[in-house]
């Protein structure tokens, strides 16, 4: 009798303590997960769905679907399904959707659900009800409704061209999801885009982008448009952004010379100068001061000449569809690296002078 004094067996079943075999509150291991289980799972998880794009609710926001309803519900499962232990020597819970069961329009799930106990992976099975809420997403409910909270008005210092709009639609198309979900309508007007949303500070986004990244003059206003459920006031944003010409048409004359767009930095704009062949800098608010300087170059400005000969930095220029047309120009061989006689580069003509147009700006 005195030899069993130190040991543990599973008043269950009977089985000694060793180590395939750990007693856990005086049960062995497998007795223990058969009357006690690994950890206390909810029996049901209700998922927030909207019907129509499918985005679910998590943590009081909406997140993009990752596909299928299946694959949803998976990703809740394993990420915010809340297991208590039923022991604290168990460690690294994790949840793992085993099968789907579908019973009578009613979904069913069964989870594996396993832990770690000295170095031993320990593992039992559950099943979770699971319930869809339908609610539609605030965007599908403004579009659905037509409601919007703010507008933000993509404008240009110049008369609205194609080129304007192209430039428009594809930096819309650029814009991160959590941007272009907020998004409920995009309208092409005589005077430029606008661009209504469902969230504010979503739009203050969306203007503060155009701002950094393309030199925007930004201008808000507010407008009321009626009152809560409280009674406070209802407020619709209109941001009016405003774009530089140049930045979308990377080619335009300054102070009726030829200059070439070349990078937008934090706050300043780098400029080639086609002439010179050498990079210039504006603040952005002396870009703006300096604005009407900038003028558009006409189509007939660009002219296809032909190489006669290279000498001391100057190149002889031949005008390809008017041979008895000859100019000179000065240039720059880190910049204009194609240059071989005999061969053909687009130039800008401005009073009588040729200035040469780098390749990579005609891409």
């Amino acid at each position: 009798m005195g030899g069993d004094m130190g040991r543990k067996f599973c008043v269950k079943c009977g089985v000694e303590e060793d180590e395939e075999h750990p007693i856990i509150e005086n049960l062995c291991i497998n007795c223990y997960l058969e009357l006690k289980g690994l950890a206390k799972v909810p029996k049901e998880l209700t998922i927030t769905r909207c019907p129509k794009c499918g985005s679910l609710r998590v943590s009081g926001k909406w997140v993009e679907s990752s596909g299928s309803l299946e694959d949803d519900v998976s990703f809740l499962l394993r990420n915010y399904l809340t297991v208590e232990p039923t022991s604290n020597v168990f460690r690294g819970y994790e949840v793992k959707p085993l099968e789907f069961i579908y019973d009578r329009g009613k979904l069913k799930v069964l989870v594996e659900v396993s832990a770690e106990y000295r170095g031993k992976l320990l593992s039992k099975t559950y099943i979770v009800n699971v319930n869809i809420k339908k609610t539609l997403c605030p965007r599908c409910f403004a579009l659905s409704s037509g409601s919007y909270e703010a507008i933000v008005q993509l404008r240009t210092n110049v008369k609205v061209s194609s080129e304007f709009v192209k430039f428009a639609y594809k930096t819309l198309s650029e814009l991160p999801p959590e941007v272009t979900s907020a998004i409920t309508e995009v309208e092409d007007l005589r005077e430029g885009i606008n661009v209504k949303l469902i969230n504010q500070s979503i739009a203050r986004r969306l203007a503060m982008h155009y701002q950094r990244r393309y030199c925007a003059k930004i201008i808000e206003s507010r407008k009321r448009i009626g009152f809560d459920r409280s009674g406070r006031s209802k407020y619709r944003l209109t941001i009016s952004v405003r774009i530089p010409s140049i930045v979308y048409k990377r080619l335009m004359l300054f102070n009726e010379k030829p200059v070439a767009l070349k990078e937008i930095m934090k706050s300043k704009v780098c400029f080639l100068d086609l002439e010179t062949g050498k990079v210039f800098r504006l603040g952005i608010n002396r870009l703006w001061r300096n604005i009407d300087r900038f003028r558009d170059i006409d189509e007939g400005m660009i002219k296809r000449l032909k190489v006669i000969s290279l000498r001391g930095g100057r190149a002889y220029l031949m005008d390809v569809e008017n041979p008895t047309k000859t100019y000179t120009a000065t240039y720059n061989p880190e910049v204009i690296q194609e240059l071989r006689v005999g061969s053909e580069i687009r130039a800008v003509v401005v009073n009588g002078k040729a200035y040469l147009i780098p390749k990579i700006l005609l891409m």
